[in-house]
């Protein structure tokens, strides 16, 4: 416990004010009698409250002062919370940086796009003003009077918001009463939270288009026969970009070898390979790679490492 006024004054706990003594009849102020501490030429007297609310006086080499000094840890809390409530009032509470985050973590689970719990939404200020079947959830310039601070400030555990999770701080409820008392401002062009049935993934797949140039293409020296080649024709010319001149045989196993398998191609297969002139030759290779062992090694390696494979232990130390 901190046992000097000063110390105390320091921490906001005490007011202190000159005063002079007490007046000769006077009842002792708070119904306790002042301490009076001995002068000190060169300090001021040192005092220890004893009692929660107890005025203590003291004599410094200029004045003299008297402080109420709260020693009850209850009171000291209570302190530290009406200071937390000046200080919200005292500045400006935005709703982007301040309020929106405490709303998106704490209601949007049930009262945004996922789900509009009382038919309520308050991913937005307009939806959250428009309120639901229990009224407006906001009264700008009211916070008493708004139902989003009475349901987080519910006693009653069962009807107090949010009902799944962890109460709102004393410094959260401080932000949103600062923000409604100040008038509730908000973006005008703001937008609710778009459903995550629109997420991409959750769309049933459909083939587009191919896209139609008017003319014979090439890509990379090859007459393009598939609709991938189209598209990807398209975008070249959006772009303005000109497909470079096909790689040389031994070039293009090097890289279809290493892309697949993650392994060079052996000289058998190199000479093979330059020493065929069909047409299909580049894909019946890629096809001996598919279903190549060495292919199933290289890609489920990734697999194995999200899942965090490891082989099973053979000794009593696991082996990695």
């Amino acid at each position: 416990p901190l046992n000097n006024p000063w110390e105390l004054r320091a921490f906001g706990l005490t007011h202190l004010a000159p005063a002079a003594p007490p007046a000769a009849g006077a009842g002792p102020a708070l119904g306790h009698t002042p301490k009076r501490h001995k002068t000190n030429k060169l300090h001021a007297a040192r005092s220890r409250p004893t009692l929660a609310g107890e005025v203590v006086a003291m004599n410094s080499p200029t004045n003299e002062m008297y402080c109420l000094a709260p020693r009850s840890p209850i009171t000291v809390i209570a302190c530290i919370l009406s200071m937390t409530s000046a200080a919200f009032a005292d500045e400006s509470v935005e709703y982007l940086r301040d309020v929106k985050p405490i709303l998106r973590e704490k209601c949007f689970a049930c009262h945004a796009a996922l789900g509009q719990k009382a038919d309520l939404r308050v991913d937005t200020v307009a939806l959250l003003i428009r309120g639901g079947v229990s009224g407006a959830g906001l009264v700008p310039g009211d916070a008493d009077k708004s139902l989003l601070i009475k349901r987080v400030t519910e006693v009653d555990s069962s009807a107090r918001m949010p009902l799944d999770g962890k109460p709102l701080t004393n410094r959260e409820i401080s932000s949103l009463r600062a923000w409604i008392e100040q008038g509730a401002a908000a973006p005008k062009d703001e937008l609710p939270e778009d459903s995550p049935r629109h997420h991409w993934a959750f769309q049933s797949l459909q083939r587009p288009p191919v896209p139609r140039t008017g003319e014979a293409f090439n890509l990379a020296g090859h007459t393009a026969t598939s609709p991938i080649d189209a598209f990807i024709h398209a975008e070249h010319r959006r772009r303005g970009v000109t497909p470079v001149h096909p790689a040389e045989k031994h070039v293009l196993l090097r890289r279809v070898s290493l892309d697949l398998v993650g392994l060079t191609p052996t000289r058998d297969q190199l000479h093979r390979f330059i020493e065929n002139t069909s047409a299909d030759a580049y894909e019946r290779f890629v096809d001996q790679l598919l279903a190549s062992p060495h292919y199933g090694e290289r890609w489920g390696r990734h697999w194995m490492d999200v899942w965090r494979w490891r082989r099973a232990p053979s000794t009593r130390r696991s082996s990695r």
